[in-house]
């Protein structure tokens, strides 16, 4: 289970975000050697990673298109203990792919809305 892009756009460009699998080897090595500096180091790795992913993948939407239009998404309802999607949907980004979104379109002077 997982998610294989945290968005597409409706031109067919895909945002794949998987920067926790990518590190998950380096990652379990530095938990169990306890070592915190090495752990924080790649945490915030994985954060500027995915923030310098989204940015690209944003602007350039922003760029190409004058309306934009998003799902609202709960990702609450995909995060249950029984599931393994948790993960994922951590890594995909939705809320702070939004939140570009937003002030990207209001400085570029195009309509973005949130659907259900």
């Amino acid at each position: 289970l997982g998610l294989k892009d945290s968005a597409t756009a409706s031109n067919g460009n895909k945002l794949q975000i998987k920067q926790t699998l990518k590190y998950a080897k380096d990652l379990a090595i530095a938990q169990r050697a306890k070592n915190k500096q090495r752990v924080k180091a790649i945490h915030a790795k994985i954060k500027h990673t995915r923030q310098d992913l989204i940015h690209k993948f944003t602007t350039q939407l922003v760029k190409d298109n004058a309306l934009i239009v998003v799902g609202d998404i709960q990702s609450n309802q995909f995060n249950s203990k029984k599931g393994k999607l948790a993960k994922s949907v951590y890594d995909a980004g939705w809320f702070e792919l939004k939140r570009q979104l937003t002030y990207k379109c209001e400085n570029a002077g195009c309509r973005f809305e949130i659907v259900n």
